[in-house]
C-alpha cells in the first residue's frame, strides 16, 4: 500500500527525470561524444577535405577573375576577410567516451 502511493506521487516526476536524462544523452550523442577515435578522425578528414575544396574554389575563382583583369589589386580585393562570415575553428582535441580511463 505504501509502495503504491509513493509510486502515484512521484511517477510523474521519474517520468520528466527519464526525458531530461535522455535529451542530455541525445545532445552528447549529436555532440558526438559516444564517437570511436576512428569516427571522429574520419569526421574530422571529411571536414578538412570540404574545407580545402571550399578554399580552393575561392582562389581559383579569385585568380581567374584577376587574370581576366591582369590587375593584381583584382587579387588582393578577392583575398579581402569579412569578419561576419568566419567559419568556426575546429576544436584541437574532442572529448569523448572513450578517452575517459576506467
Amino acid at each position: 500500500l505504501f509502495v503504491m502511493y509513493v509510486t502515484n506521487r512521484t511517477e510523474a516526476w521519474m517520468f520528466l527525470e527519464k526525458l531530461r536524462l535522455y535529451s542530455v544523452g541525445n545532445e552528447l550523442v549529436h555532440k558526438g561524444f559516444f564517437m570511436s577515435d576512428a569516427e571522429d578522425a574520419d569526421t574530422r578528414q571529411e571536414a578538412c577535405g570540404h574545407t580545402a575544396e571550399r578554399l580552393e574554389g575561392l582562389w581559383a575563382e579569385a585568380l581567374a577573375d584577376a587574370t581576366q583583369a591582369r590587375s593584381f589589386d583584382r587579387l588582393c580585393v578577392h583575398l579581402e576577410v569579412d569578419p561576419s562570415h568566419l567559419p568556426a575553428l575546429p576544436q584541437p582535441i574532442s572529448w569523448r567516451f572513450s578517452m575517459m580511463p576506467y
